[in-house]
């Protein structure tokens, strides 16, 4: 007999059971709502961030944490690239060129003059037709394709 009654007492009646459902319908709704109202926030301040102002460059074991501004230019070599910094520091890394444009991207001092350079456009000091080359500060010198003539042209007035 006691077992019958333990038994009885977890059926749930017609009524008590629509209720439980029509909660539960409730709160996925809610769920979804807030979900939503997540994404829309994510994607606004995903738009709204500004570039990094430095990049991190791995330095013998060491993460290196560079400010954009103090970068000259940036020299590809074959899978590694050099880092030409305004203090005349040279970093070699083993990343290659291809990742620190897209690290760079958003970044309109940054230039791609030639499949091998990446320039900073606030220190170019000259740029010689003739020859297609850009003079930049510190004595370093970066070739001009001709398929990237029009990109350059665009920042540097002449």
């Amino acid at each position: 007999m006691k077992k019958i009654s333990k038994e009885l007492s977890n059926i749930l009646y017609v009524s008590e059971n629509e209720a439980i459902n029509a909660e539960m319908e409730r709160l996925k709704r809610t769920i979804r709502d807030l979900q939503d109202q997540l994404k829309r926030v994510r994607s606004q301040n995903f738009e709204n961030e500004s570039p990094p102002k430095t990049i991190a460059v791995n330095n013998n074991g060491t993460a290196r944490y560079i400010p954009l501004s103090n970068i000259v230019m940036i020299e590809a070599d074959s899978s590694y690239s050099t880092l030409y910094l305004t203090d005349g520091t040279k970093i070699l890394t083993s990343r290659t060129l291809k990742y620190w444009c897209s690290e760079m991207k958003g970044h309109s001092d940054f230039i791609r003059p030639h499949r091998s350079f990446l320039i900073n456009t606030a220190y170019i000091v000259a740029h010689r037709k003739s020859t297609r080359t850009i003079a930049l500060a510190g004595g370093h010198v970066a070739r001009v394709a001709r398929d990237y003539k029009q990109q350059v042209n665009k920042h540097i007035y002449i």
